[in-house]
């Protein structure tokens, strides 16, 4: 199909616009059924483009080529005779992912995607159906008020953004230069800026860029005494639209800006990566002394910095003090993944630099800061043997608390990830033994390097029997005991009552005893007690009037007395008791505690 260069996406709808779709394969049994439509997102009006008739099992030879508008974003709808499919995951019936998405990197308005049309996720070759989708009608800037601040926007639709900050006098670029495409013109930036913009957006890169007029330059941000949240605010805007990866560039004035705020807090958590060049991040003007770029001394306080962050200085960049020097002390001073770019000669000479190799930084380095998030995807698990564990609380450096399986972008660097030591789902108790390289520590400290998926594995003790109480229309569960005892001891366990339990017609609390079904599982019981408590915390005894084994039938006496006499239950076999009333009224009772010794000698192993 000729497409080589390309990459995994995580979108799942698509901007509005013209675009041409192209049928290129249908490697499916029910190539003849299937059917592929486009839909407006949050409706359930689906538009045909293929029927199962246009195409045959393998091959279109030669590919069909249809055309269609949408103005709404939109998604794709895969039908076959299974089911309805959708490139939005959440939608589909059985919750598993339907289409692969890819985009093409030599042309980024082309996707090309595949469908698998079977339940379940079939068998995960999503040949189904392969299309290609390209954008026919012209990517746009748009003018948008984020915080009371005006920007440029280009948006297509992609799950990253770049915020692109230039130098300070960016107001001065009056002149609309003929570029190869006239839709990246700003009418005040630079040609070489005109081109960096564009060749952003044609590899996939949405761009947020702050309007001449908003400001006379991005200096003036800089002189307020950092007093704004302006950048803080398109982040969380950028992130309220669905991107995945917001990334800063900034140059000269602009990237005095980046390289001071991604030492705040709120970095971390809004920025996947930031790239900065020729910034005076510790200016003092010479003829006024004034502290004029570096209030907080950026680059003595570059220890602080948040994320991941490229540098790129000229060797002789001296517009305004010495500025290479000044960002290699930044660079020093970081903590995290770093990395050092320089380019021959002076201030202004980066964007000839960048005009003259579109897709490079300087000397032929590529950005791959946008091609590859820097941040990386810090995957945590949590299995017994071969099966996965869900909703296992996780904890990665101490934030708040997650449920596996998680998925984190995080800096490269140490990390602290910590999981439940223990817990408790009836009928087992689950303690963590071990991580996936062997190691026992919990917490644990990881040095991330790369994406890095761990995992930490349980074992499990059935806990038994399980507790039942009869809440005067059905029953109640309550929990299991833990009752085991591999020695063969027996054990007396206090259990406070969570729901009340109701007296039946003939003045009796009846409450029932289960086994675990889990094979091997067996508990001996020799004595059961049960006490109701009033508004004075006074414990009343109530009597055991009545307890009938499923199998063996009256075992009352061999219940009442703590001695050596003891009732045998097995798997799904059951005890049912029942209390007598206590001479306490209904609205002083407080609890309820049931009293059992007993033990379980072989729990059955997870």
């Amino acid at each position: 199909m000729g497409f080589t260069n390309i990459k995994e996406s995580t979108i799942e709808t698509f901007a509005l616009g013209t675009y041409n779709i192209t049928l290129y394969a249908e490697f499916a049994g029910y190539h003849l059924l299937n059917e592929l439509s486009w839909y407006v997102v949050g409706t359930a009006e689906y538009n045909l483009l293929f029927s199962g008739l246009e195409g045959n099992f393998g091959y279109a030879d030669p590919p069909i080529v249809k055309s269609f508008t949408a103005n709404s974003t939109f998604g794709l709808s895969f039908l076959s005779p299974e089911a309805r499919y959708f490139t939005e995951t959440i939608k589909n019936p059985d919750g598993v992912k339907h289409a692969e998405i890819y985009i093409n990197l030599d042309d980024p308005d082309v996707y090309l995607i595949g469908f698998e049309n079977m339940l379940g996720g079939g068998d995960g070759d999503y040949n189904d159906m392969v299309i290609s989708l390209k954008l026919i009608a012209p990517r746009t800037r748009t003018v948008v008020n984020v915080g009371g601040y005006e920007w440029y926007y280009w948006n297509a639709s992609s799950d990253r953004v770049a915020i692109v900050l230039f130098g300070g006098t960016v107001w001065i670029f009056r002149v609309c230069y003929a570029l190869t495409s006239s839709l990246y013109t700003t009418s005040e930036y630079s040609v070489p800026k005109e081109l960096f913009i564009r060749d952003l957006c044609e590899n996939g890169i949405d761009v947020l860029s702050v309007k001449y007029d908003t400001h006379r330059n991005q200096s003036n941000f800089v002189y307020d005494g950092w007093n704004y949240t302006w950048l803080s605010d398109a982040a969380a805007w950028l992130a309220s639209n669905g991107y995945n990866f917001i990334y800063l560039f900034g140059f000269s004035a602009g990237a005095i800006v980046v390289a001071y705020e991604i030492q705040k807090d709120y970095a971390s958590a809004s920025f996947s990566a930031a790239v900065f060049a020729s910034a005076p991040v510790n200016y003092t003007d010479p003829g006024t002394g004034q502290d004029i770029y570096g209030l907080m001394r950026s680059a003595q306080n570059a220890s602080k910095v948040k994320i991941c962050a490229s540098l790129i200085a000229g060797e002789n960049d001296m517009l305004v003090g010495n500025i290479t020097a000044q960002m290699r002390l930044y660079y020093d001073n970081m903590l995290i993944h770093k990395e050092w770019h320089t380019w021959i000669d002076g201030h202004d000479v980066f964007w000839n630099t960048c005009k003259d190799h579109l897709g490079e930084t300087v000397s032929n380095v590529s950005y791959n800061w946008y091609q590859q998030h820097p941040h990386c995807l810090l995957t945590v698990r949590a299995k017994i043997g071969s099966s996965e564990l869900s909703n296992i609380k996780v904890w990665i450096d101490e934030d708040s608390e997650r449920l596996s399986p998680v998925s984190v972008n995080v800096t490269r660097g140490n990390h602290t990830v910590k999981v439940e030591s223990s817990f408790i789902r009836y009928p087992a108790k689950y303690t963590f033994i071990y991580w996936e390289n062997g190691a026992t520590e919990n917490p644990r400290t990881i040095n991330i390097v790369d994406d890095m998926n761990i995992t930490a594995y349980y074992n499990a003790t059935y806990l038994c029997p399980i507790l039942y109480v009869w809440n005067g229309t059905h029953y109640v569960e309550e929990g299991a005991l833990d009752i085991r005892s591999p020695e063969g001891v027996d054990k007396i366990v206090n259990h406070t009552l969570t729901n009340s339990p109701a007296l039946t017609q003939n003045q009796k609390y009846r409450l029932k005893l289960v086994e675990s079904p889990y094979n091997q599982s067996q508990s001996f019981i020799d004595n059961v007690k049960f006490y109701i408590i009033d508004e004075d915390g006074v414990w009343h005894q109530s009597n055991l009037a009545s307890a009938t084994h499923s199998d063996s039938g009256n075992v009352k006496v061999e219940l009442l007395y703590s001695d050596d006499n003891r009732v045998h239950i097995l798997p799904q076999q059951e005890i049912l008791l029942e209390f007598t009333k206590v001479n306490v009224n209904e609205d002083e009772i407080i609890g309820f505690v049931f009293v059992i010794e007993a033990y379980n000698p072989k729990p059955q192993p997870g």
